[in-house]
């Protein structure tokens, strides 16, 4: 994020925000291994790559095969995407655009409209070559006034916003652009406090906090470098009154001040 918020600042306002098409499931194998035998001359590393890819998966006691594709949740998985996408990454570059990327997520920003299209149309090129295509449905030549969403955060020009971050705050006044997390996530987040603070949990109030701190500990750890402060303040209230009127008849003074202290992450 502080890539692309350097570039916004520098002037690079056009967005290619781009999805690639099925990509997990249309890594084409023999050319991966092509790719990491350029860096592995391990001929047993690379025939253990082989099998896995081609060892398929489980469902319902089913197997499937996987002709084309790495498995989604192998702790391998992601490493191999990125290898895959590396000769993208260089290629973008080199001829001098403003690639970010994280596995199969990327964005593309550019000084002018027209340069944006033609960054999208040699992307196209590039992953054609590798035998990945780009959702037509999801991809999008956007502005920053307009906003663009990347990894779970939504980036946009907005108008004397107060930002909650002082390293960035001279910068980032004179261009009002700020990030906040996107409505899914914040749908997300909320559905599963709600889920673990039904009132047919039987758990003490202690233990539904505990049960809620990694949670929001986590969720709010990603997001502190945006600029949500208003945000968290009031998901803040919101879970204090679902706990409290949930457990209002067991409330204990240490309780209430327990789960006050949960929230000093996000300020």
């Amino acid at each position: 994020m502080r890539k692309i918020y350097r570039e916004l600042l520098k002037g690079y306002e056009w967005i290619v925000d781009a999805d690639l098409k099925d990509f997990f499931g249309s890594v084409q194998h023999e050319r991966l291994i092509d790719v990491i035998a350029e860096k592995v001359s391990d001929g047993r590393i690379l025939k253990l790559i082989r099998k896995m890819l081609k060892a398929g998966y489980m469902e319902q006691g089913i197997r499937h095969l996987t002709p084309e594709g790495t498995p989604q949740g192998s702790v391998i998985s992601p490493l191999l995407s990125n290898i895959y996408l590396n000769r993208f990454d260089h290629e973008m570059e080199s001829r001098g655009y403003k690639l970010t990327r994280f596995a199969d997520d990327w964005v593309v920003l550019c000084r002018t409209r027209g340069e944006a299209i033609k960054a999208l149309e040699e992307a196209k090129e590039i992953l054609k070559s590798l035998g990945l295509a780009i959702h037509p449905e999801k991809t999008k030549i956007t502005h920053i006034n307009k906003g663009f969403e990347f990894l779970g955060y939504k980036l946009k020009r907005g108008k004397g916003l107060k930002l909650a971050r002082n390293k960035i705050k001279k910068k980032m006044n004179s261009s009002n652009i700020y990030a906040l997390p996107k409505e899914e996530s914040i749908k997300r987040f909320k559905a599963t406090i709600k889920e673990r603070t039904k009132r047919r949990i039987p758990l003490t109030t202690k233990e539904i906090i505990d049960w809620i701190n990694p949670v929001i500990r986590g969720w709010g750890i990603y997001y502190r470098k945006a600029h949500v402060r208003k945000l968290f303040n009031k998901l803040q209230r919101w879970i204090v009154r679902r706990i409290w009127s949930h457990h209002y008849k067991r409330w204990r003074n240490y309780e209430c001040f327990q789960l006050l202290s949960l929230f000093l992450l996000w300020l």
